[in-house]
């Protein structure tokens, strides 16, 4: 018969637990040298699975509401009760001993342990599945109980351990390890602050919705949008669903950081240890080439874990990697092919796992372009999509912000009231009600600069929907100037506040430079003086002035006071900013600055005060890092076209100089100037860490591809002013003309048919799909016309409203194309690939499309006139 002393009196009669397992303990101690192992074990996982359930209702808040329902049991769970009680448990064998204590939750004595209090929990109150969910979790964490230092007699233990052959020191150490991870890294996420604000995310959060994606990353038909969070604990708690990666996709500001952090802790509280929520930032992932479970391996040791070889397949440790920032991934790692290796990984990993009985989860998050151009997905890839807030949220957003934007709750009313009024006016730009304020990052610059008075009703009386987001960024860097501006004006002696502004402005937009260079995570601060010495003395003079009087950490301390904070980890006087989207913002005033000078003449003389060789210097220094993202370049035209200083025409035809000079390898070629060799080293010294870089040709290929994007970008500039007739506005629709492949002669022939073909093959040597990766989106609208694309590869391409009259696309690889509207009268598709490429009102007029594959292409309204 089985000894149940403290399990049955706690069920029974429902004793304060701490008195409990003291009665059981020094009963086990002054009975040790009569108990067989089999009784030891029985009383010894009695007290553990009571431990256990301590910790677990504590951790879920439920221990106090648990020992204040008092009442008597049903006469079901006393029958339970009695079969255990007339169970043999006298004799266990080696075999079942080592089972139990090496991996207790697959234990008999588990399972009839969590049978008693599954139904107990029901009779408390909880739903089956929480009951089972709650037993569970119970089962699990005795494990790391069994052994309890409360156990001091060696008689009473040894022979247990005897028998295990378990190591019970490095044991405690792991769940030691464990613990000490979710208590500093988990735990406090909800308590994090926002900006400088008092509230925590914990105070201002909402969980957002998301909308299921088909493994193309469309949407589902038919299918609704679901709360995010419930969905994702649905499938983590779902075994048919145990071969799935949770892949969530959201613009910046979205809110998928946030979530990570939220999701991390909820499963800390309502999981933890069915899994352990282990968050990895991915920008910080260095190495691609040992695998991915090396990368969690090595993650985890840099954490103080204690791996070996059997750490992933410990039945008793299951846990949920929450990878956050696929788009962030070390630019290394998109140049040698390390980004869809890795996702290919993942993939694997999670199907070896779920046929096991550890059954580790893997959550990703990354923006929307994350996953395009990569050939190779996963199959077991789960998809969702962010979608911004609806009514519903936004209102429990601002029901939020009443708690916490004033102390007097009459004037948080009042406050949050006006606050709804300014989104609601009839002035109130479209994209900022239907947009922007449904987004939580700019909905909560909005709402603190509202409460501040630093953005009015009558601000956007004049301004277009596309320049709100401009506007409302240059009013937060305006903003977060002006709250900090009294501290450090006293710390920099010497300087008028204009200058100190202007300085400060200097500053915070070279760490956006610097901060995206290094692959969009940290810059140190040394980098960003060295390069303000070089270009800009008002900013690099704060610097010097600060670091003389209060040393090089009240520098970083005074960085900090904007969009930056410390880097994780302290990098060695290193500062990363608080979102993406501030230091792309940011970068993007850099580059808006530099056009404007590149522009600027000698007064009365028609010469650049930036002469040629400076200019295409510059170029490779600011363009010669990486690819350009779809939000710099957003950012970085909204600027120009609010700016007075912008010179369209000007601009073009330099950087379309530039262009062909570059397609013409005349800049690598150049053994005297050789700017890709001094770019790539310049980003050497920047980031001496690195374990890999960009080589010459790698800078020398992004530098182009970029002049391109800004080119193609630039060519868009006069569809504005489409049914203008002002001089100035016609000028522009002749002259602001990209033609990638050169320009036409006399009759209308390309000098270079190949243009194009070569610098796509070029481009290879930064990925296979380097091309698209970066141009691939930027395409829309681009002049293409007898253009040679033979073979070419423009998968998932952008070509929307493309002129591709009389281009040569034999063979070409336009698998799920944007070609709507696209002109391809006289265009040769024979054996092309249009599966899935949208069509939708294209112009196919005696187009030649002799055995190309149109499965699932839509060709609703396109003009078929003519065409083979």
């Amino acid at each position: 018969m089985l000894l149940m002393l403290p399990l049955v009196d706690f069920v029974i009669n429902h004793k304060e637990i701490f008195s409990l397992i003291d009665k059981a303990g020094k009963f086990i101690e002054n009975q040790a040298s009569k108990l067989s192992i089999s009784e030891r074990i029985t009383i010894i996982s009695q007290i553990g699975y009571l431990d256990s359930f301590q910790e677990v209702a504590k951790l879920s808040n439920h221990l106090d509401l648990l020992q204040a329902k008092k009442g008597n049991i049903s006469s079901e769970l006393k029958g339970k009760i009695e079969d255990l009680k007339t169970k043999d448990f006298k004799v266990i064998d080696d075999r079942e001993i080592k089972d139990i204590l090496s991996n207790f939750h697959v234990s008999q004595l588990a399972e009839d342990y969590n049978k008693i209090f599954t139904l107990w929990l029901k009779e408390k109150g909880f739903e089956e599945s929480q009951a089972e969910i709650f037993t569970q979790r119970i089962a699990i964490n005795t494990n790391k109980h069994l052994f309890a230092k409360r156990f001091n007699n060696g008689e009473i233990i040894q022979p247990l351990i005897d028998k295990s052959g378990l190591n019970i020191q490095a044991i405690d150490e792991k769940y030691d390890e464990i613990n000490s991870y979710l208590e500093t890294q988990i735990q406090p996420l909800p308590q994090e602050t926002i900006f400088k604000e008092k509230f925590t995310l914990q105070e201002i959060y909402v969980s957002l919705e998301a909308t299921p994606l088909d493994a193309n990353g469309k949407e589902i038909k038919g299918k609704k949008a679901f709360i995010l969070e419930d969905k994702v604990m649905e499938m983590l708690l779902d075994s048919n669903q145990k071969d799935r990666v949770i892949f969530i996709q959201g613009g910046p500001g979205r809110g998928k950081s946030v979530f990570c952090k939220m999701i991390a802790h909820r499963v800390r509280r309502e999981l933890h240890p069915i899994l352990i929520p282990i968050l990895i930032k991915l920008r910080d992932i260095i190495d691609f080439d040992r695998g991915f479970e090396q990368i969690l391996t090595n993650t985890l040791n840099n954490w103080g874990f204690t791996t070996d070889s059997r750490w992933l397949t410990d039945n008793n440790t299951q846990y949920l990697f929450i990878l956050d920032g696929f788009d962030e991934l070390r630019m290394e790692g998109r140049v040698n092919g390390g980004i869809e290796n890795f996702i290919k990984q993942v993939g694997i990993f999670q199907e070896k796992f779920q046929k096991s009985q550890t059954g580790h989860r893997v959550i990703i998050t990354g923006r929307p372009l994350a996953l395009q151009g990569i050939s190779y997905l996963p199959s077991n890839l789960e998809r969702m999509k962010l979608e911004i807030m609806n009514d519903h949220l936004q209102e429990e957003w601002l029901a939020n912000w009443q708690r916490v934007v004033d102390v007097d709750s009459n004037i948080a009313e009042e406050k949050t009231q006006a606050f709804r009024a300014f989104l609601r006016a009839d002035n109130c730009p479209k994209e900022v009600k239907e947009e922007l304020a449904r987004e939580p990052l700019l909905l909560y610059l909005l709402a603190a600069m509202h409460r501040d008075g630093e953005i009015r009703q009558e601000d956007f009386d004049d301004l277009g929907d596309s320049q709100a987001k401009i506007s409302i960024y240059e009013k937060s860097l305006d903003w977060v100037l002006k709250e900090q501006r009294g501290e450090l004006s006293a710390e920099v002696v010497g300087l008028e506040q204009d200058e100190f502004d202007f300085g400060i402005h200097r500053i915070l937009t070279e760490a956006g430079l610097c901060v995206v260079q290094s692959g969009g995570e940290y810059a140190k601060v040394n980098t960003i003086e060295t390069r303000l010495k070089e270009g800009d003395s008002s900013g690099a003079e704060i610097i010097q002035q600060i670091r003389a009087k209060k040393g090089e950490k009240a520098l970083r301390n005074a960085l900090c006071a904007f969009y930056l904070k410390p880097a994780a980890g302290d990098k060695g006087g290193a500062v990363e900013f608080y979102h993406k989207s501030f230091s792309e913002f940011l970068c993007a005033k850099r580059l808006k600055d530099a056009m404007e000078e590149w522009t600027e003449s000698k007064p009365k003389r028609k010469i650049f005060i930036v002469d040629n060789d400076s200019f295409a210097k510059e170029i490779y220094d600011l363009l010669g890092y990486g690819a350009l993202t779809g939000e710099i370049v957003e950012y970085l035209m909204g600027l120009l076209k609010q700016s007075s200083e912008f010179k369209p025409i000007a601009l073009f035809k330099r950087l379309e100089d530039f262009y062909y000079r570059w397609a013409d390898g005349e800049f690598i070629d150049d053994e005297d100037k050789m700017l890709p060799m001094w770019k790539m080293k310049q980003l050497k010294r920047q980031s001496p860490a690195k374990e890999k870089y960009l080589g010459v040709r790698q800078v020398d290929v992004y530098t182009g591809l970029n002049v391109m994007i800004l080119l193609l970008e630039l060519s868009h500039y006069d569809k504005s002013k489409e049914d203008s007739d002002l001089e100035e506005d016609l000028e522009l629709k002749e002259r602001l003309v990209f033609y990638p492949c050169g320009k036409p002669d006399d009759n209308g022939n390309l000098e270079d048919r190949d243009l194009l073909l070569r610098l796509i093959g070029y481009s290879d040597c930064v990925g296979v799909f380097g091309f698209l990766n970066i141009v691939g989106n930027f395409l829309t609208l681009a002049n293409l016309t007898h253009a040679n694309l033979f073979d070419a590869n423009l998968e998932y391409a952008n070509l929307f409203d493309a002129n591709l009259i009389d281009a040569n696309l034999t063979h070409a690889n336009l698998t799920h194309a944007n070609l709507t509207l696209a002109h391809l009268t006289l265009a040769n598709l024979t054996h092309a690939n249009l599966f899935d490429a949208n069509l939708t009102h294209a112009n196919l007029f005696d187009a030649n499309l002799t055995l190309a594959n149109l499965t699932h292409a839509n060709l609703f309204v396109a003009n078929l006139s003519h065409a083979n």
